[in-house]
C-alpha cells in the first residue's frame, strides 16, 4: 500500500476512533488503547508508520454499555459490528466501521457482512489467576478455541485441500446451530463472573491468553498518551503491558518483519470517487 493511500486510511480510522471516544467519555465508559496502536502512542505518538488499524480494548461491562447506548448515540455514519448485529461475523471482538467504505480482507472477502474500515475493539473479562498458576484458564482458553474454529467454518466453510486438525475440528460444526455456538462462545469467555477478580484476560486477542493475562492495576486507572496529536486513554502501566507483549518494545522490527494486513480491496466512498487497491499485502 502506498504511503499516500495508506495514510488516508489511517486518518479515516481515527475519525472512527474520535467517535467511539466522544460516546465513552459522554456516558463515562472505560476504554484502552492496545496493541499496536498503544505501541505507536509510546514508540512514534501515532501511528507505527506502516500500521494499517486502531486497537482498543473495554471491560465487558463498559463494552455491553457502550454496545447499549450505540442504539441511538452511534452517529449514523458508523456500525457496530459483532455477532449480534451481524451473526455470520464470526470474529470473538467487536469492530466500529465506517458506513460508504471498504475494507475487504480474505478472511470476510465471501461473507454476507459490512466490510467497511474499521477500529477493532477487544473485550477485557474477569480472570482470577495468571494463566501460568490456572488449569482452569487453560481448559478456558482451549474451550473458547474449539468452538471458535466451529464458528469459523460454520460462516466460512471447510477447506477440503488438505487434512488437518483445524478441517476436523470444524466437520462438526454442522451439528450445532450458529447462534447455539455464538451462545457457547460468550458463556465460555465469561464463565468468571466475579468483578473482584484481580485480573483481565483479553481472550479473543492474536497475542494468546497467557500473555494478555494481566493485573487490572495495569490498566487502572487510564492514563492519557499521545496519539496522531491528540490524548486517547492507555493502560496506566503500559510499560508493563508493552513488554509483556511486544519485550522490548522500542526496538524497531527489521523490514521483513513490519506487517500490516493483506487486503484485498480500500475503497474510502462507495459511490465510486475512490480507486480500489487490489492486492496490495504489505507496506
Amino acid at each position: 500500500m502506498d504511503i499516500t493511500k495508506l495514510r488516508k486510511l489511517q486518518l479515516a480510522e481515527i475519525e472512527i476512533l474520535d467517535e467511539i471516544v466522544r460516546i465513552c467519555d459522554q456516558y463515562n465508559i472505560t476504554y484502552y488503547l492496545i496493541a499496536g496502536s498503544l505501541l505507536g502512542a509510546i514508540r512514534h505518538k501515532g501511528f507505527i508508520p506502516w500500521d494499517d488499524d486502531i486497537d482498543i480494548a473495554m471491560p465487558r461491562e463498559d463494552y455491553n454499555k457502550f454496545k447499549e447506548i450505540c442504539k441511538h448515540e452511534l452517529s449514523s455514519a458508523y456500525f457496530l459490528q459483532d455477532s449480534e448485529s451481524e451473526p455470520s461475523y464470526w470474529r470473538a471482538y467487536s469492530k466500529v466501521r465506517k458506513n460508504g467504505t471498504l475494507f475487504e480482507e480474505p478472511s470476510i472477502a465471501h461473507l454476507n457482512v459490512h466490510k467497511g474500515i474499521f477500529v477493532d475493539i477487544f473485550i477485557l473479562d474477569h480472570a482470577r489467576k495468571q494463566p501460568e498458576q490456572s488449569f482452569f484458564q487453560f481448559v478456558q482458553y482451549h474451550l473458547f478455541k474449539l468452538v471458535q474454529v466451529m464458528i469459523f467454518y460454520k460462516t466460512k466453510g471447510i477447506s477440503h485441500k488438505k487434512i488437518s486438525l483445524q478441517n476436523f475440528i470444524g466437520s462438526f460444526s454442522f451439528l450445532f446451530r450458529l447462534e447455539t455456538l455464538l451462545f457457547l462462545r460468550e458463556r465460555i469467555m465469561t464463565i468468571n463472573q466475579d468483578r473482584n477478580s484481580p485480573y483481565y484476560v483479553n481472550i479473543a486477542c492474536q497475542y494468546g491468553y497467557k500473555k494478555q493475562t494481566m493485573p487490572k492495576d495495569v490498566y487502572n486507572p487510564p492514563v492519557k498518551v499521545e496519539f496522531e496529536g491528540k490524548y486517547y486513554n492507555a493502560p496506566k502501566n503500559w510499560n508493563y503491558f508493552l513488554n509483556r507483549i511486544y519485550g522490548d518494545y522500542m526496538k524497531m522490527p527489521p523490514k521483513e518483519k513490519r506487517m500490516n494486513h493483506n487486503t484485498l480491496k480500500i475503497l474510502f466512498n462507495l459511490n465510486g470517487e475512490d480507486k480500489v487497491t487490489e492486492n496490495e499485502g504489505n507496506t
